[in-house]
């Protein structure tokens, strides 16, 4: 989306952002296989020790022989998944209901695969669905108190007004400040707003205009809101991706944030680095 409200084609650059993602993807590996090695060495240094501790694990790997039938239902279910998400680009009335649909595929597709194997009974697959409901409650009610902040934002204008005092600041700006600008104001914007289409129309066309009298080119200002727009989604609490992901686990919130936070820091510094790194190198690289 952002590539076509930057005038852009889909591949622009592609060289470039091949690298960007080796480098991200690089930082990454090490620091998970840093963390790694230090808990091999300690486990006592995981960040969730006693609550592993506490979770009881089950070694035994045998199950019984319907198990299969179930799980090639729920197999050939899982297709229809990619399909959904492409069809979702063209058809913009199946985008707008697309994550609940494939909320809607999951259960279908484990309760089908359950009565399927005769694992469970009907009766017994709704207490273990209920179970499992009631163990993300806590984290749809953060989901919920993240969301009221955005409606509050967006509802009351007060997201249209920093935007447009934000977008007022680019005025006089060098072009490496203006870069900068619209990336911390993307990376401002995505805890208020986690849909990445959502914000590129809203700050695209108010803020590309401004880029280019700075003399900016227009697919480094697009890295810059995709740099904003991106990591950060692993950092807000207002992304219901991440908090349902934590809520099915047992990592709690703080101590996914404290774990996180020096990786999101070098990831900031890295994208500044990228940014200036393409402003550098000119037009002519695209």
């Amino acid at each position: 989306v952002a590539q076509q409200l930057a005038g852009q084609s889909a591949f622009a650059a592609i060289g470039l952002r091949v690298l960007i993602f080796a480098s991200v993807y690089a930082i990454l590996q090490l620091f998970l296989l840093r963390y790694v090695k230090k808990i091999e060495k300690n486990p006592e240094h995981s960040s969730v020790y006693k609550e592993d501790l506490e979770t009881p694990v089950s070694y035994d790997l045998t199950y019984e022989p319907g198990v299969d039938r179930g799980l090639k239902i729920f197999g050939v279910g899982l297709l229809l998944l990619p399909f959904l998400l492409v069809a979702g680009f063209f058809i913009p009335a199946l985008s707008s209901i697309l994550f609940p649909l494939i909320a809607l595929l999951f259960v279908v597709l484990s309760f089908g695969s359950v009565l399927v194997s005769r694992v469970m009974k009907l009766k017994e697959a709704g207490k273990a669905f209920l179970r499992g409901m009631g163990g993300v409650a806590p984290a749809i009610l953060l989901i919920m108190m993240a969301m009221s902040i955005k409606l509050i934002m967006t509802r009351s204008l007060v997201m249209d007004y920093l935007l447009y005092q934000a977008s007022t600041r680019f005025e006089g700006m060098s072009a490496v400040g203006g870069l900068l600008l619209l990336y911390l104001m993307v990376l401002v914007m995505n805890f208020f707003i986690s849909s990445g289409s959502a914000k590129a129309f809203l700050v695209l066309p108010l803020v590309l205009p401004l880029t280019d009298f700075l003399g900016l080119h227009r697919q480094v200002a697009v890295q810059a809101y995709l740099f904003g727009d991106g990591f950060s989604n692993l950092l807000y609490p207002t992304n219901a991706a991440l908090m349902i992901g934590l809520g099915l686990s047992v990592v709690s919130y703080p101590k996914w944030l404290k774990w996180t936070l020096p990786l999101q820091l070098v990831l900031i510094v890295l994208s500044v680095g990228w940014l200036l790194v393409m402003h550098l190198l000119g037009a002519g690289l695209f």
